[in-house]
């Protein structure tokens, strides 16, 4: 059929053994009902693009561009925004189950807020937060699941309203495990940063304590 019909680059394409000619036969009888002679892997790929984005590939309209290159650019532009818009979901969904198990977790610390020579610190307050910096400093707070740490407290240092550092605490060792900013890079404030989270360990451990005791007398109950 595709020697036939002057198909010469699907005819060599077919003998691929990672190609599934089944599942573009229906563009292809298109192709060749309109006369259409596909002669790039784009078109392979561009078919792909519009099955994702549920158009039509036994339509002419689609499957027949008379501007392959354009119409695969604009094609995958919409499949682009549409992946994003879909991962926003997907994410928001996370965050959200995530942020009930979290919030139960942090509460007690909520009350935490540490101030000296400029420098603000406060407890990572919500999952969605942990995202937000991620997303600013470019590193895995949040795609590590530091949320789910439960022997780890997450701070953020600020600088005139600007989150310039996070910091994890560790619970159970009683320091701090990691503090860093950009790209996990330390800042000018790092120093100070790591000076004003041990000037106040003790009312971080003083919350923790409190929180063993009481899951402890609570698991005593049962």
């Amino acid at each position: 059929m595709l020697w036939k019909n002057k198909q010469f680059f699907l005819a060599e394409h077919s003998c691929y053994k990672n190609f599934k000619i089944g599942d573009y036969l229906a563009s292809i009888k298109c192709a060749i009902r309109n006369n259409y002679i596909v002669t790039d892997k784009i078109w392979i790929d561009h078919i792909d693009t519009l099955r994702q984005l549920g158009k039509d590939i036994h339509n002419a309209k689609y499957v027949c561009p008379v501007n392959l290159s354009d119409e695969h650019l604009m094609y995958i532009a919409k499949l682009d925004r549409l992946q994003k818009k879909q991962e926003y979901e997907k994410r928001k969904r996370l965050i959200k189950e995530h942020d009930i198990e979290y919030q139960k977790w942090v509460n007690p610390f909520l009350s935490l807020v540490f101030e000296k020579d400029g420098i603000t610190i406060n407890v990572l307050k919500s999952v969605q937060e942990f995202y937000e910096e991620g997303e600013k400093h470019k590193h895995c707070i949040f795609l590590n699941k530091y949320y789910e740490q439960t022997d780890t407290l997450c701070f953020k240092a600020e600088v005139e309203g600007t989150s310039v550092e996070n910091i994890a605490y560790n619970l159970a060792r009683k320091k701090v495990d990691h503090a860093a900013g950009y790209k996990n890079e330390e800042t000018a404030y790092h120093d100070k940063i790591i000076n004003l989270i041990n000037n106040n360990k003790s009312k971080i451990n003083k919350i923790w304590r409190t929180i063993l005791i009481s899951t402890n007398e609570q698991e005593n109950m049962h």
